[in-house]
């Protein structure tokens, strides 16, 4: 494990991220997000960079035994477990994301209700398993 966390900090430190042990642990299996940021988007602020690869209810032992369902609902967008969501496609075919701040490379984008999640933010971007359009 230890050496697993000096890789680690070693990757980040050749991309311009510092960290330390314990947002290594804080991340959990999914690790740090780490990006190249000359790749980012025009817009994209590199300092705002969320610390974390996974979305949080995908580093719960439960969010990573289940299958992610399909969402089929009428609303386009909403608040679940603290966390904004939207539907991906007009389409119907069910995918939906985790949304996150800076054009969809930042933050997680938290909440206590519906009302404050929209339509019109990001979804995550990155090396997120879960974080992305999917069911």
């Amino acid at each position: 494990m230890l050496f697993l966390n000096i890789v680690q900090l070693l990757a980040l430190g050749a991309s311009g991220v510092s960290a330390s042990p314990s947002d290594i642990d804080e991340c959990g299996t999914g690790g740090l997000y780490s990006v190249d940021i000359s790749t980012l988007p025009e817009g994209v602020n590199p300092n705002g960079l969320r610390k974390c690869a996974e979305h949080p209810v995908a580093n719960t032992t439960i969010a990573a035994l289940e299958k992610r369902d399909c969402y089929y609902g009428a609303k386009p967008y909403g608040c679940t477990d603290g966390f904004c969501w939207k539907k991906c496609s007009t389409n119907g075919g069910g995918q939906w994301c985790w949304t996150a701040a800076n054009g969809g490379f930042g933050d997680w984008i938290k909440c206590s209700s519906d009302d404050q999640c929209n339509a019109f933010q990001a979804c995550g971007l990155g090396e997120c398993q879960a974080c992305g359009c999917s069911c």
